[in-house]
């Protein structure tokens, strides 16, 4: 089964300052994300899916052929929490649909662009399906995704 990468929580914790219970609250940043992590065919993760994030290493830290390399982060949420998880090729073709594809090939410091294919705030199951041989070190994780329809509230006959 994948695995999500969990950060450890505090076993006792203090409010300091105002008392809370007199205000109304809106959540406007979340906690770190757990990251999900699929490791063998038939791992899966459902999720509602609220968006994405173009994620380019720090150029201090990166080695040199890593300096322009650029990845894909998948954001969700789920009863346990905000959950992210590291888009390869096919996972981000699933989701998203690069748009200037011609500008990024010929020139690494165009920042490529993409338009969504799967809308945010829709539920998905992403099933690691199989291994891809791609004549690169390592296989291609293939998966398969679903998009949630929502159920009706009238379960009467039509």
């Amino acid at each position: 089964m994948g695995k999500s990468v969990e950060t450890a929580e505090a076993s006792t914790a203090d409010i300091i300052g105002y008392d809370g219970t007199q205000f109304e609250w809106e959540t406007v940043h979340t906690e770190a994300p757990d990251q999900i992590v699929f490791e063998t065919p038939g791992d899966c993760y459902i999720g509602l899916y609220v968006g994405w994030s173009l994620i380019y290493p720090d150029p201090d830290n990166a080695k040199p052929e890593k300096a322009n390399a650029w990845f894909i982060q998948l954001h969700f949420t789920d009863p346990g929490g905000a959950k992210v998880i590291n888009a390869g090729y096919d996972l981000r073709r699933a989701y998203l649909e690069q748009t200037n594809v011609k500008e990024t090939t010929a020139d690494s410091s165009v920042k490529p662009e993409f338009k969504d294919v799967i809308p945010p705030q829709t539920v998905t199951r992403n099933l690691y399906a199989k291994d891809v041989d791609v004549d690169q070190n390592d296989p291609m994780k293939s998966f398969r995704v679903d998009a949630a329809r929502p159920r009706s509230a009238d379960n009467s006959a039509a």
